[in-house]
């Protein structure tokens, strides 16, 4: 990477963090450039309208979290602070992804009473009913990038939890705005975090929204295109 992206007239990062880590390469400042990812609002929409629901029927409310079944998504803090949560008893936990976690998931659900509790969807093309259907969504990473799907949940008019891991979720967020923060690995907190956004979701979204519209993000990438600055440079 320090070889390769030394050659680049111009470095872009999703996210300040990613910023920050490409900084520690030695990399020169002036070329590297945050562009954050895009939201397509009114496309989302109509793949929640278009896609499948659950595999099986769902009578009550249900939480959602989307994501691959792998460490760095850490499900295991998320079934723990749900089992501890209130909401355990009113809403499901709906998880939707695959991955090499797969099984230990299983048997950490089983190991928590949980079985009739928390439906395993597998991987889905188009996910987006089941998330616009969701009461909150949960994140629960160790680490991310950017991750898209709190854009995504709050264009589809879901509350958002996260974890403020490294990178992504406080800037989206905006220090805690439009969704609470909790801290990494944390299931006690996660848990009572989850049970507060559900009786008090954060509001005023559409202005996070707004700064991830794709124009405005086409816009800061073509500005960059023509040699200016395609947003704050770190």
């Amino acid at each position: 990477m320090r070889w390769l992206y030394g050659l680049a007239d111009g470095i872009v990062a999703v996210s300040a963090g990613v910023a920050q880590d490409l900084r520690k390469l030695g990399l020169p400042h002036d070329r590297i450039h945050v562009i954050r990812n895009p939201v397509d609002v009114e496309r989302l929409r109509y793949l929640a309208e278009v896609g499948p629901s659950l595999s099986r029927h769902v009578d009550e409310s249900y939480v959602a979290t989307l994501g691959r079944l792998a460490e760095q998504k850490d499900h295991a803090t998320l079934l723990h602070a749900y089992a501890a949560s209130a909401l355990r008893a009113s809403h499901r936990l709906v998880i939707v992804g695959e991955g090499e976690e797969h099984e230990k998931l299983l048997w950490l659900v089983k190991e928590l009473g949980l079985t009739d509790r928390v439906e395993f969807t597998g991987a889905m093309d188009n996910p987006y009913h089941v998330l616009a259907n969701a009461k909150l969504h949960v994140l629960s990473s160790r680490w991310e990038g950017y991750p898209n799907v709190l854009l995504e949940a709050l264009a589809l008019g879901v509350p958002v939890v996260s974890t403020d891991c490294p990178h992504g979720p406080r800037e989206i967020l905006d220090d805690g705005r439009y969704g609470r923060l909790v801290p990494v690995a944390d299931c006690a907190i996660l848990a009572r975090a989850m049970d507060a956004e559900l009786k008090q979701p954060a509001s005023g979204v559409d202005a996070v929204l707004a700064t991830h519209r794709p124009q405005v993000v086409a816009s800061r990438y073509l500005a960059l295109l023509d040699g200016g600055v395609g947003e704050e440079q770190s």
